[in-house]
């Protein structure tokens, strides 16, 4: 993994919520692996990469945060992504202007790739998001990009309760970046575990 570069986002959106159903009714952001839970990770990586960005966790009130983190949460709770998205964008408010980083906890390495977002966003452009596997099969992975503040308001200012993520952010101009590292690699089953941890351990 290269060395990170602090990148200036001003708000990062974090996803720790939902029902974890394969692995067994956990609480996800609560989850340990290699020693230290998904968000505690995924805080982490965000405060490497871009330090001085605002933080809102989307979560229920179980889940703790740390002290100058907004905790949120999507009211009635289990809307979806896109209602947690925008749910946590509503907790922020403040400039149209500025880049937001979206994030999942399940996906704690995700935030390495900000840079070759940002760098890859040019002015005609809405936002920045990585693609996973190759060719046809490449998975453009819309909940850990990077959007324009003014952009991710509008593609989030229609319904957003249990609607496609894929629906909702498709109609975007976007840049898609590869994401050969392995960075995107999510947490759903145990299996999706070990393979973390083997991240982990290579880097």
């Amino acid at each position: 993994m290269e060395s990170v570069v602090a990148v200036p986002l001003r708000l990062v959106i974090i996803l720790a919520g939902g029902t974890a159903r394969r692995l067994g009714g956990v609480s996800k952001p609560d989850l340990q692996v290699g020693g230290m839970s998904l968000l505690q990770r995924q805080l982490g990586q965000v405060k490497d990469v871009c330090p001085l960005a605002q933080v809102v966790v989307v979560a229920p009130p179980t889940v703790v945060v740390p002290k100058g983190v907004t905790r949120v949460l999507e009211d009635p709770p289990f809307g979806g992504p896109v209602a947690g998205f925008a749910a946590g964008l509503s907790a922020a408010p403040g400039s149209a202007e500025g880049l937001v980083g979206l994030a999942t906890c399940d996906a704690p390495l995700a935030p390495a790739n900000y840079g070759r977002l940002v760098a890859a966003l040019g002015p005609d452009l809405d936002g920045a998001v990585p693609t996973t596997g190759e060719g046809e099969d490449a998975f453009a992975q819309y909940a850990l990009g990077v959007y324009r503040r003014e952009s991710l308001a509008k593609l989030l200012g229609g319904p957003t309760r249990n609607v496609s993520v894929k629906g909702t952010f498709s109609p975007a101009k976007l840049a898609f970046v590869p994401d050969r590292e392995g960075l995107c690699t999510d947490v759903d089953t145990w299996e999706d575990v070990e393979t973390l941890e083997g991240l982990l351990n290579l880097h």
